[in-house]
């Protein structure tokens, strides 16, 4: 009779127990995998079915000028019109506000070391500002007709919330510089403040007179290429309102190109064959997209113009080959007016209801970030701006209700018809655990909305200035310190008869 080999029941249980994870793991990679496809299919099935009106093509006149946070981001966002108006005639100079100095890991290889120093981040500037200009030979563009403005990487976001003026400037912690330290900078030495980067971009569009001009959206997550928007959005606002001394200006078009944003673009690498479209989250908001179509000589030359960013390449070649498509992507964005007093006193809390009507300055994307689905109460759906009686409303909305765990944050900058600016902007921080009035700033909670309302006598007048021409406003989501959501900045044109004045820090 055969005896039956049984096996003992602890080593069933430690079996068990260790194909647990195995199982969970599996789980894991398998879900994340069907995720990915579904994002993949998500940013690259909306194309065809938007129909995206096209870009009108440049021409002899063309006059173009193209904006960059950084070294490299010219190429990934404009390659192809860059090719395009210049063989059609045109003329193209482009203009790199940093030299992309603080990419950290990038110095530690370029310097083959790790505890890298001031001078090491100055000679990796060097370095990309050549790569810059082998890049864009390749597409047509010769080194005189490209500019560095020489201001600090990751800084120029800092500098335009808190650092305007020449007599504080913000002080590189990669570079130990406050003024620019390459010579060969638009304006050598120049101060790392917002009155210096607002003068020199206002300096370059009129030197060159520019028929078109793009720079990146004020929606990217990276705050360099918000900060960007920024600075060309004031300085085109503020030659337009001058249209007797700048009359090339009244014609000229503004349009925004986009690098970073969630996971976009997906699929990653090389897909020279595929159209870019815009991020699914963007792609039915404030933002009117035009498609420009690439012939397949104008995409390979620009995939090897990428290529030639060798520091950028061989951190994130993936990421950057994403950009090498049949099409290149360009956004439009209304122009916003202050809203001036509605007739109805009550309509400031009538907001809250939904009852004001009431154009939104802001539609900001929501479900294009992880961190921020799982953060409902701090994803950003939309922020309204208006002027009510004698005070500054803001109502900001969120897709989940707020919660004290978060905390909402609003940068408010205003500028006069000259681009000066008040010494401190208004950086507004707000918990949603109650309703406060605070330094007679008054907020309202109510499920998912929050209402500011900041009165005319914390916008203090400043005789120095002339009455505020602009007021630009940026509101951010908090958790722990960390940032989930941010709108960007954008900029409202304020109508003459408000009379309005610098604010100061409340």
């Amino acid at each position: 009779m055969s005896q039956t080999f049984r096996i003992p029941q602890k080593i069933k249980v430690f079996l068990r127990i260790s194909i647990l994870p195995l199982i969970l793991l599996c789980i894991y990679m398998g879900g994340s995998a069907i995720a990915i496809a579904l994002r993949d299919r998500a940013a690259s099935v909306s194309f065809h079915s938007l129909n995206l009106p096209v870009l009108p093509a440049p021409n002899r006149a063309t006059r173009l000028m193209v904006f960059a946070p950084h070294p490299d981001d010219e190429t990934l966002g404009c390659a192809g019109l860059i090719q395009q108006t210049i063989e059609s005639g045109g003329k193209v100079e482009v203009v790199i506000l940093t030299n992309g100095d603080a990419f950290r890991t990038a110095v530690e290889c370029f310097a083959h070391k790790l505890n890298v120093q001031p001078a090491d981040y100055i000679r990796f500037a060097a370095m990309r500002r050549e790569e810059s200009r082998h890049a864009l030979n390749l597409i047509g563009v010769p080194s005189k007709d490209v500019i560095f403005l020489g201001y600090p990487d990751q800084g120029t976001m800092p500098i335009w919330n808190s650092y305007w003026n020449r007599n504080h400037p913000y002080l590189s912690p990669y570079t130990d510089s406050s003024h620019s330290p390459y010579e060969d900078s638009f304006h050598p030495s120049a101060s790392y403040c917002g009155a210096s980067i607002l003068h020199d971009v206002e300096s370059v569009m009129e030197d060159f007179q520019p028929t078109l001009i793009t720079v990146t959206h004020p929606a990217e997550d990276h705050p360099d290429h918000r900060a960007a928007s920024d600075f060309v959005t004031l300085a085109y606002n503020i030659l337009r309102i001058q249209p007797r001394d700048n009359i090339w200006i009244s014609h000229a078009k503004l349009f925004h190109y986009i690098i970073h944003r969630g996971d976009w673009p997906l699929p990653e690498g090389v897909h020279q064959d595929i159209p870019l479209s815009p991020p699914s989250c963007m792609d039915n908001l404030d933002t009117r997209w035009f498609t420009l179509h690439l012939t397949p000589k104008q995409t390979k030359t620009k995939l090897a113009s990428i290529d030639a960013y060798k520091s950028q390449v061989t951190m994130m070649g993936a990421f950057l080959h994403s950009f090498a498509r049949s099409s290149e992507l360009y956004g439009e964005l209304p122009t916003a007016n202050l809203q001036p007093p509605s007739k109805d006193s009550q309509s400031c809390l009538a907001a809250l209801d939904g009852d004001a009507a009431h154009k939104p300055l802001i539609l900001n994307p929501v479900k294009d970030d992880l961190l921020r689905d799982f953060n409902s109460g701090a994803n950003i759906r939309s922020l309204y701006a208006w002027r009510e009686s004698n005070s500054l409303c803001l109502l900001l909305e969120c897709s989940g209700t707020l919660s004290n765990r978060y905390r909402y944050r609003f940068y408010i900058r205003a500028l006069t018809n000259q681009g000066q600016s008040s010494s401190q902007d208004v950086d507004l921080t707000v918990h949603a655990s109650s309703s406060m009035n605070q330094d007679n700033i008054e907020t309202v909670l109510r499920g998912k909305k929050l209402l500011v309302t900041i009165p005319w006598t914390a916008i203090q007048a400043d005789t120095r200035y002339a009455p505020i021409q602009f007021i630009s406003i940026d509101a951010q989501t908090l958790l722990s310190g960390i940032i989930i959501d941010n709108t960007g900045e954008r900029l409202m044109i304020c109508s003459p008869t408000l009379n309005l004045h610098p604010l100061r820090r409340s």
